[in-house]
């Protein structure tokens, strides 16, 4: 009779569930790997746990299954603002809004010669 059970192995544990939640955080590692935003030499990790809770008479355990991933984070990025009162309140500009844009276009003169 006991040859009909399964034993329990990393394959078989809830019903290979493992297996499938370690292969889909294996790709979030090798997505955060192949991320330029994140930083190439960051160590990442998984680390799979399982936990058993035998019955109170011992003849049973519920187990829980779980990954967990640490990946590298991504970089930040520096700028800066500009900073300007408007009506009595403080704004924030990516370009000065004090400079005035050159007509760029009028001042445009063809080439003698040019295609």
């Amino acid at each position: 009779m006991a040859e009909d059970y399964k034993r329990v192995t990393i394959e078989t544990l809830n019903k290979g569930a493992v297996i499938d939640l370690f292969d889909e955080a294996w790709q979030q590692i090798m997505d955060n790997i192949a991320d330029d935003n994140c930083d190439a030499q960051i160590t990442r990790e998984v680390t799979v746990s399982v936990k058993v809770k035998p019955s109170k008479d011992r003849s049973s355990a519920n187990t829980i299954c779980g990954v967990k991933t640490k990946l590298a984070p991504i970089k930040p990025t520096e700028s800066f603002v500009l900073f300007s009162k408007s009506g009595g309140s403080m704004e924030a500009y990516t370009t000065d809004p004090r400079q005035q844009d050159l007509p760029m276009e009028e001042n445009i003169v063809q080439m003698q010669g040019a295609k």
